[in-house]
């Protein structure tokens, strides 16, 4: 398995998307490649460990490119983009509520079934 983290983030301009680009700072998550997904905002720059980044159309990226892509843009750009993102062969974490109540969708929540998710991180990329 590859190790290297390719990130994309839809809604990186928003306030919970800059919220995660500042803990991954924090944190001094190693990212190789870093790819910022918007709509209304594409064509702003964003930041990410001293590195400018342009923000692309999240519905015209090629989600080949990134093994983990993380939703923060609201539960109808997840129901547009998850499962084709999933299909792809990257993990996807959702942040919205629009998978909820899926019975073939994992809701984990940290502070109550964390192992949960160590668990489906281990499986492969079945997280819409």
């Amino acid at each position: 398995m590859n190790n290297e983290l390719n990130l994309a983030l839809v809604g990186a301009s928003g306030v919970v998307g800059q919220k995660i680009i500042q803990l991954l700072e924090k944190k001094n998550f190693q990212v190789n490649s870093f790819y910022p997904l918007g709509k209304s905002s594409v064509g702003d720059e964003v930041s990410l460990m001293n590195k400018t980044y342009v923000i692309d159309d999240v519905d015209l990226f090629d989600a080949t490119k990134a093994n983990l892509i993380i939703l923060a843009a609201g539960s109808s750009v997840a129901q547009k983009h998850a499962r084709n993102f999933v299909s792809a062969g990257s993990y996807v974490i959702d942040l919205s509520s629009e998978f909820r109540y899926e019975e073939d969708v994992p809701l984990i929540i940290p502070e109550i079934n964390a192992a949960k998710g160590l668990k489906i991180a281990k499986t492969g990329p079945i997280i819409p």
